[in-house]
């Protein structure tokens, strides 16, 4: 079947062959490593393959698991080795996302789509933490940071240790920050300004879980076995926001969320805003890229009928 494909487009050629064949194009992740939702304050959404949870303390979560936080919501997710994210109101995150076309410095153990990170680093020296944004590359060295991403601007604060920040647009700006530094961008401005101290305006928006450093508490659901809750199909809104996130992110995703089109609301969307995500359409309609039989020709004008060699009756 995959030798019949006629005329696809150059970027889809990949994706119709490995999805006709049941592979994906080869894809980079930071090595597995353990987490546990610590901290669930308000309404948290945990999206594991095709299913949608409610979060609750406790739970184990693992490689490629999304973690949303609503209005007011917040969740610390404390990892194996020490490290701690804070994820404030109005966030979204993959944890240690599979990662397509795309050779950032360092495997990142976190990708924030939009909203509000606090990183504390592990307790052991020259503990780092690498996480990439929609806007940034952002590499820590002991180093506590709190960061704002949102579609039009960024802005994040070195609380203390150090971090090298890198623009992931054509120029690929890079600082070297360290303790007490902050660097913004806001929306419509050329370049990032740094300054040596953290505006007030930045403080006053910051969640006000991130104010003090919150206990670890995975050592009491350690021996636990806690389930996330509430359970259902992801829906076409469910996903949304990460079915039109850049290519390098989303493109692993249609493997994990392509049997949702046996759901007829979940095709029905795809369908009706696949020009947003145009690499669903060999999924939905696959018809389009199959090769049909080409008509047989016709003698062409002036040809010679040879003779039947069948013998007379």
């Amino acid at each position: 079947m995959i030798s019949s494909l006629l005329h696809l487009r150059p970027w889809l050629c990949w994706l119709v062959a490995a999805s006709l064949a049941g592979a994906m194009p080869a894809v980079a992740r930071a090595a597995d490593g353990g987490a546990i939702a610590g901290i669930v304050e308000g309404a948290v959404t945990l999206i594991r393959q095709t299913t949608r949870f409610a979060l609750v303390e406790g739970v184990a979560l693992k490689p490629e698991d999304i973690v949303e936080t609503a209005p007011g919501a917040f969740v610390q997710v404390e990892f194996d080795d020490g490290a701690i994210v804070g994820l404030g109101e109005g966030s979204r995150a993959i944890l240690q996302p599979r990662v397509a076309r795309l050779k950032p410095e360092t495997s990142p153990r976190l990708y924030l789509l939009e909203g509000w990170i606090k990183v504390t680093p592990a307790a052991k020296a020259g503990a780092s933490f690498n996480l990439l944004t929609a806007r940034l590359e952002i590499a820590t060295q002991s180093a506590a940071v709190v960061a704002l991403s949102r579609p039009a601007e960024y802005a994040l604060f070195v609380e203390s240790g150090t971090a090298r920040v890198t623009e992931r647009d054509g120029a690929r700006a890079s600082l070297a920050l360290k303790s007490s530094d902050f660097v913004a961008r806001a929306a419509g401005a050329e370049k990032a300004s740094v300054r040596t101290t953290v505006p007030g305006d930045f403080l006053g928006r910051m969640p006000r879980f991130f104010r003090d450093r919150l206990p670890a508490r995975g050592a009491v659901f350690a021996k636990r076995n806690i389930q996330p809750r509430q359970p259902e199909a992801v829906s076409y809104a469910d996903v949304a926001h990460w079915l039109r996130t850049e290519m390098p992110i989303r493109q692993p995703l249609v493997r994990q969320w392509r049997s949702r089109v046996t759901d007829k609301r979940f095709r029905a969307d795809i369908a009706t805003n696949l020009n947003a995500h145009p690499e669903w359409e060999p999924i939905v309609f696959p018809e389009r890229f199959i090769k049909k039989d080409a008509p047989a020709s016709a003698p062409s004008a002036g040809a010679v009928a040879l003779p039947s060699t069948a013998p007379a009756n």
